[in-house]
C-alpha cells in the first residue's frame, strides 16, 4: 500500500502529460486500490500543485517575460471580423504593465459582450486609446521580450504586429498543455488548462478579463519554465 501510494505522488508531480499521466494511473497497480486513491486523491493534487506554485523561483532574467491578453469585438456585416478592443500585459510577478481599452476604427456590429466584457461605454472617450498610439506604445513594451500568451497569433493579428518565433511562448502551442486526440496534439481552452494546473474552478465562467487571463497564462508557464526554456534554443536567451 505504501509502494503505491508513493507511486501515485511521484506520478502526479512529475512534468509529464496529463494524458498520458492518466493512462498509468489508471493501470493495473492503482485498480485494486480504486477506494483508496478516490478518497485522497483530491488532497494529494491540491498538496502537489500548491508546492509547485510556491516554488517558482525569482531569477535574473524575469524582466524578460511578460504576458499579454487581448479582448476582440466583432466588426463588419455579420461582425465575424476581430478587432482589438482591449489589451491587458503583466510581468512575471503578475503586476500589470499595461492595461487599456482601445478604440476600434470600424463600426462595431457584435461587441461580444458574454465572452469578451466590453461594452460600447468601454470604447468612448477618455477611457479608450487611439489604436495607433497603443499599437506602438505595446510594440515598445515588447521590444525583446519574450511573450507568453494563449493563441497568440490572434493577438498579434488584433494589434497588428510580429515578434520574433524564438521569443514566443504560447501555451495552445506548448506540447505539454495539449491533449491528444486520434493520434494529433490538440490545444485545450485556457479555462481546462486553469483548472488542471492552477486549481481555479470560477476561472472564465462569465464575461473574460484579460488582466486575469495574461495573468493566468504566466502562473501557467511558470510551471512548465525550466522545461520549456530548456527546449529552446540557448542563442535565444542572450
Amino acid at each position: 500500500l505504501a509502494w503505491v501510494a508513493l507511486s501515485l505522488v511521484i506520478l502526479l508531480h512529475l512534468d509529464i502529460h496529463p494524458d498520458i499521466r492518466n493512462v498509468v494511473l489508471l493501470g493495473t497497480v492503482l485498480v485494486p486500490l480504486a477506494p483508496v486513491v478516490n478518497a485522497r486523491l483530491p488532497q494529494l493534487v491540491f498538496f502537489l500543485k500548491k508546492r509547485q506554485r510556491r516554488s517558482v523561483p525569482a531569477f535574473k532574467d524575469k524582466d524578460r517575460y511578460v504576458a499579454i491578453d487581448c479582448e476582440m469585438v466583432g466588426v463588419g456585416p455579420s461582425g465575424k471580423r476581430s478587432a482589438l478592443a482591449r489589451i491587458s500585459i503583466v510581468d512575471w510577478d503578475l503586476e500589470v504593465v499595461f492595461d487599456t481599452y482601445v478604440q476600434v476604427m470600424d463600426r462595431v456590429t457584435d461587441y461580444r459582450t458574454h465572452v469578451s466584457g466590453i461594452r460600447p461605454k468601454h470604447l468612448k472617450g477618455p477611457n479608450a486609446m487611439n489604436f495607433r498610439k497603443c499599437r506602438e506604445h505595446v510594440a515598445e513594451i515588447l521590444r525583446d521580450k519574450i511573450i507568453v500568451g494563449h493563441g497568440l497569433e490572434n493577438d498579434f493579428e488584433a494589434l497588428r504586429l510580429t515578434h520574433p518565433e524564438d521569443l514566443v511562448r504560447d501555451t495552445a502551442a506548448y506540447q505539454q498543455f495539449q491533449r491528444l486526440d486520434s493520434g494529433k496534439w490538440k490545444s485545450r481552452k485556457l479555462r481546462d488548462l486553469v483548472h488542471t494546473y492552477l486549481g481555479t474552478q470560477d476561472f472564465q465562467t462569465g464575461e473574460h478579463d484579460s488582466i486575469q487571463d495574461a495573468r493566468a497564462v504566466m502562473q501557467l508557464y511558470h510551471i512548465f519554465h525550466r522545461k520549456w526554456e530548456q527546449s529552446i534554443p540557448t542563442r535565444t536567451m542572450n
